[in-house]
C-alpha cells in the first residue's frame, strides 16, 4: 500500500508551528469544523476528529469488531502522542483506561489497531515509534528508567491481561517493590503537566540512580475479564484514588460475528497523513520543550462547569471513601478526555467544543457508573465472601425464571415444574441449578455450595421478598413435591 506521507524528518531541527490568529502552515492536516447546529454524537457512538477516526479504522480491521475497544485503543493512542505536547488548565492529557471483555470476544483489537497505524507512520516518521511503551514492568525501577530515557517522555502503554498484572501489585499482600510501582503509577497520572516533575531515584550504588523526569505522561491501555479485573478491585484501592485513576469500560454487546473483511481493511492515506502530522506536531513540540494549551469555547466550559458540579455533588453526598475518590475525578477525566479530542480535530489550534465535552462527559459517566454499580451489588473484591453478590445471583435467576418462556428454563427447573412456572412459583431446584457453580456460592465458607443457596434463599424470606410455598399447597395444586417459593416482592426483581 502506498500513501502520500510527510517527508522524514529530524524533530530537533525543526519548531513547531505555534499558529496565529489568521494563518495556518501550508501542510497541515485536515481539520474538523463543528457547528453548534450539530447533533453531537455521544458515547458510544464514535466523536468527531482524528480519534473517531481512528476508532473507524480498528473497528473495521478487528476479525471481531467491538465498539468499546475501538474507542479505548483510539483514546489511549491519540492521549499517549499528546499527552505532553498538549495540556488542558495546566493538565496533561495523559489518561489510564481499562476495557473490560470475555476472553475471544475480540478486545485485543484495541492494540492491535494502534500498532498497525504506528508502523505505517514510522516508515516516515521515525521518532513516533517511542509513542508506544512496553507491554509490561516489573518494577518502580524498570518503569521510571524506560521512562527517563524515553525521548519524549511520552507513551501508551498497551498491557493485556490487566487484572492479572495489576493483581499483584494492588494485593494487600503486596511486596514493597510491586507496593512501589503502585505508588509510582499513582504518581505518574499526575505529572503530564507542564512544570511537573517525576523526582530522581538513589540507590545503595550510585550508578543505578535515575535523575529527575520532567512532565512524563504516561498513559495505559488495559484489557481484562471483567471477573479477573474487578476480583482485584476493593474499596481500599478505590479510595486512595488508585482505581479512582481509571476510565472503566465494560463491553455488554454479544460476541459480534466474524469479520471476513477485516484481513483486506487498511488505513487510507488520509488517516496515515494525519496520524503523521499529529506525530511530527506533537515531537517537535516536546523537543521545543514547548506546551499548547488547548483552549475551552464559552459552549464547552458550561458543559464542563455543570459536569464538574455534579460530580462535587457526588463526592460531597457520598459516605464513603472510595465514592468521594470516583467522584472527584469524574471532571478530570472528563477534561483530559475532551482535550484529547480536541487536539484530534484541530492539532495546531485546538479548542474544546462542546461536541468534545458532551462526548468525554458521557464516557466518563457511563464509567463511574460502572464502577459505583459494581460496589453497590457486591461484585468487587473477594465475591466468594460477599452476601450482596449471593443475593444478587440470585434475583437474576429469578428474575429470568419469570420474564422467558417455559421451554428455556425447562431443564433448570425440571420437567414437572411447568405448572409452576405458569404461576410464576420458583422451584428450589431452579435456583440451586441456576446458581450452584457460580463464585460466591461454590468457594463461599460454607462447606458445600447448596448450604450458601439455602442461606442467602433464608435471607430474601425473612426479608420479605420471597415467601416459602406450603409443601402441602404444592402438592395438592401443583403435584409438585419439592420446595419452591412465590414472590412477596415483585420489584425486589426488576432490572
Amino acid at each position: 500500500m502506498s500513501s502520500k506521507l510527510l517527508t522524514p524528518f529530524n524533530a530537533r531541527d525543526h519548531k513547531p508551528w505555534l499558529g496565529e490568529s489568521m494563518s495556518w502552515p501550508v501542510e497541515r492536516p485536515y481539520s474538523y469544523i463543528v457547528t453548534e447546529a450539530e447533533d453531537f454524537p455521544e458515547f458510544p457512538a464514535l466523536p468527531i476528529g482524528l480519534v473517531g477516526e481512528i476508532a473507524a479504522f480498528i473497528e473495521a480491521k478487528a476479525p471481531r469488531p467491538m465498539r468499546s475497544a475501538a474507542l479505548i485503543g483510539a483514546l489511549g493512542f491519540v492521549a499517549g502522542i499528546v499527552g505532553r505536547a498538549y495540556n488542558v488548565k495546566g493538565s496533561g492529557l495523559n489518561e489510564y483506561f481499562v476495557l473490560l471483555a470475555p476472553s475471544a470476544s475480540g478486545k485485543e483489537a484495541a492494540t492491535k489497531g494502534p500498532e498497525i497505524l504506528l508502523n505505517a507512520v514510522v516508515a516516515k516518521v521515525p521518532d513516533a515509534a517511542t509513542f508506544i511503551g512496553p507491554g509490561d514492568v516489573s518494577s518502580k525501577p524498570a518503569l521510571h528508567r524506560y521512562t527517563a530515557k524515553s525521548n519524549p517522555p511520552c507513551f501508551a502503554m498497551f498491557i493485556p491481561e490487566f487484572g492479572e498484572w495489576i493483581e499483584p501489585i494492588v494485593s494487600p499482600k503486596a511486596s514493597e517493590a510491586r507496593q512501589s510501582l503502585r505508588k509510582m503509577l499513582l504518581d505518574l497520572s499526575e505529572k503530564g503537566g507542564k512544570g511537573s516533575v517525576l523526582r530522581k531515584s538513589a540507590y545503595a550504588d550510585s550508578a543505578n540512580n535515575i535523575e529527575d523526569v520532567h512532565s512524563p505522561a504516561v498513559t495505559i491501555v488495559g484489557d481484562s475479564n471483567p471477573t479477573t479485573f474487578f476480583e482485584v478491585v476493593s474499596e481500599r484501592n478505590t479510595g486512595n484514588g488508585f482505581f479512582a485513576r481509571f476510565i472503566i469500560l465494560q463491553s455488554e454487546d454479544r460476541v459480534a460475528p466474524y469479520n471476513e473483511g477485516h484481513a483486506s481493511v487498511e488505513p487510507s492515506a488520509q488517516l496515515l497523513e494525519e496520524l503523521a502530522s499529529l506525530c511530527s506536531q506533537s515531537l517537535n513540540l516536546n523537543h521545543a520543550k514547548t506546551v499548547v494549551e488547548v483552549e475551552i469555547s464559552e459552549s464547552a466550559t458550561a458543559e464542563l462547569t455543570d459536569f464538574r458540579n455534579t460530580c462535587d455533588e457526588g463526592r460531597d453526598q457520598a459516605q464513603d471513601e472510595y465514592k468521594r475518590a470516583v467522584w472527584g475525578r469524574g471532571y478530570v477525566h472528563a477534561s483530559r478526555v475532551a482535550g484529547v479530542l480536541a487536539v484530534g480535530r484541530n492539532l495546531y489550534k485546538p479548542t474544546i467544543e462542546i461536541c468534545d465535552a458532551r462526548w468525554a462527559i458521557s464516557l466518563v459517566t457511563c464509567s463511574i457508573e460502572r464502577l459505583l454499580n459494581k460496589f453497590e451489588d457486591g461484585e468487587v473484591g473477594d465475591v466468594s465472601q460477599s452476601e450482596v453478590a449471593r443475593l444478587n445471583e440470585i434475583r437474576r435467576a429469578i428474575r429470568r425464571y419469570l420474564v422467558v418462556a417455559w421451554p428455556e428454563v425447562a431443564s433448570y427447573a425440571g420437567a414437572n415444574a411447568s405448572a409452576l412456572h405458569r404461576m410464576r412459583i420458583v422451584p428450589y431446584g431452579y435456583i440451586l441449578r441456576s446458581v450452584t457453580k457460580l463464585k460466591p456460592f461454590k468457594d463461599a465458607a460454607f462447606g458445600k455450595s447448596s448450604e450458601a443457596v439455602k442461606h442467602t434463599l433464608r435471607i430474601m424470606v425473612e426479608s420479605g421478598e420471597l415467601a416459602e410455598m406450603s409443601k402441602a399447597v404444592l402438592s395438592k395444586d401443583f403435584d409438585y413435591a419439592g420446595n419452591a417459593y412465590a414472590i412477596a416482592r415483585p420489584e425486589s426483581f426488576l432490572e
